[in-house]
């Protein structure tokens, strides 16, 4: 792993991000990537700039306008500056990126233009004139990125990623490759894999059937420390969020199917329920369509 690539707008939950990947890079010395999208659009401008305040008369001029985008643009200089010193006492390299953006695509696009092995976000941001990065984008971002992406809500020390919960129908083509990626991304760490099979009432799966299908997944993943399990419950979020919690789960890995979710599976519906109702990173990777 040589580069991580971590949108913030400097919120706690991309605060937590941000020191989750300074662990993770730190072991091999990888290249943090900051990114950090801000553009007031005309609509934006229409609705939170021109509009003058209860009791104020007129609206906002083109210097009030530009001042303020030169205070916000100071204010995101001085974060990163923050965000920079940390890095370089830990010993990495932190480069900055701003973006006159704060939509998913345009992160997207450069987090694969510098490459990134992996990007690691917050789930929850501040919305509105302030920052307008991350919020309601993440699960776009997750269903339309094809570099993996690993969300997080609460700090969480890399060491202490052990229980890992790999949840599939392992019937998907390229799913082996996933969990071949996931390993070398996580090689410098002991893991101990769950891989999980949940059964619903409206796609059951006998045993028989589900267990030649981890076989036949196993064969051509050959996981170290690892065991197999057929979880049956109501809903496959339930089933996903239950076993994780009686496992002791650190984190969740997911096959995604871009824009709908994954394929065959859960949809992309399914897919933000399980990220917004789950305190554990979910580490998400994305199939050919």
């Amino acid at each position: 792993m040589k580069s991580l690539f971590v949108p913030t707008d400097f919120s706690p939950c991309a605060t937590n991000a941000f020191n989750l990947a300074l662990q993770m890079a730190k072991p091999q010395n990888a290249v943090i990537h900051l990114a950090h999208g801000f553009s007031p659009t005309t609509d934006m401008l229409g609705s939170e700039f021109m509009i003058p305040f209860e009791g104020v008369s007129g609206g906002f001029n083109s210097d009030q306008i530009a001042q303020f985008l030169k205070e916000q643009n100071d204010q995101v200089d001085t974060e990163f500056a923050k965000l920079i010193e940390i890095a370089a006492n830990e010993g990495l390299t932190c480069k900055t990126h701003k973006i006159n953006s704060g939509q998913f695509k345009e992160l997207s696009e450069k987090a694969a233009e510098l490459n990134a092995d992996l990007i690691i976000m917050g789930t929850h941001g501040v919305k509105g004139v302030r920052e307008t990065l991350i919020g309601s984008n993440a699960q776009r971002f997750i269903r339309t990125s094809p570099i993996p992406v690993l969300t997080v809500k609460e700090p969480i020390s890399a060491k202490k990623i052990y229980n890992v919960v790999f949840a599939s129908t392992f019937q998907r083509e390229g799913e082996s490759k996933v969990y071949a990626d996931f390993t070398k991304l996580f090689a410098r760490h002991p893991i101990h894999t769950y891989f999980l099979m949940v059964n619903t009432p409206n796609n059951f799966v006998d045993s028989f059937a589900a267990e030649e299908r981890m076989h036949d997944f196993l064969k051509q993943t050959w996981p170290s420390s690892y065991s197999t399990h057929i979880h049956n419950d109501y809903s496959i979020e339930d089933g996903i969020s239950n076993f994780s919690e009686k496992h002791n789960a650190d984190m969740l890995i997911m096959a995604t199917h871009g824009y709908g979710g994954l394929r065959k599976w859960v949809y992309h519906s399914t897919t933000e329920q399980i990220i917004n109702h789950l305190s554990l990173p979910v580490l998400s990777y994305r199939l050919s369509d």
